[in-house]
């Protein structure tokens, strides 16, 4: 349970409903970050309303314990399937988790439009794998 960065994506009937998480650890342990990152999910993601009290019966959870990330200097060395994508331009960011893209071009737009970067500007690439759990249901 050492220290790691977390994503938590809570989905609903197979949606999205939010997702929120960091790359580097803000907590002492594991276990600590995937509670954080679900109240993150489900509270303050600006992609999606704020999870209701009435939705918490039927919601999954999936977690995303992220690995090493190392820098890449080529499209051609992503993998969406295995591979998250991060992206950096100064203080913007942004990133996708394995699986959540079909191609590498796709990756790469969805990354700079949710990083509010244009899209014919050149960025660091970053990539990691993850160590998925889930989806699970809480009782």
């Amino acid at each position: 349970m050492r220290p790691a960065g977390v994503f938590v994506t809570i989905v609903k009937d197979g949606v999205v409903r939010g997702c929120m998480g960091t790359v580097e650890p803000h907590e002492d342990s594991c276990a600590e970050e995937i509670s954080r990152s679900a109240v993150m999910a489900a509270t303050i993601d600006p992609w999606h309303e704020p999870v209701s009290k009435d939705e918490l019966e039927g919601l999954d959870y999936i977690i995303s314990v992220i690995g090493e990330i190392r820098k890449i200097n080529s499209p051609s060395e992503l993998n969406p399937h295995k591979l998250g994508l991060l992206i950096r331009d100064g203080q913007k960011s942004a990133l996708l988790l394995p699986g959540e893209a079909k191609t590498p071009e796709w990756q790469i737009f969805k990354c700079k439009q949710k990083a509010g970067i244009p899209q014919y500007k050149k960025v660091e690439m970053f990539v990691f794998e993850t160590v998925t759990l889930g989806p699970v249901k809480l009782k």
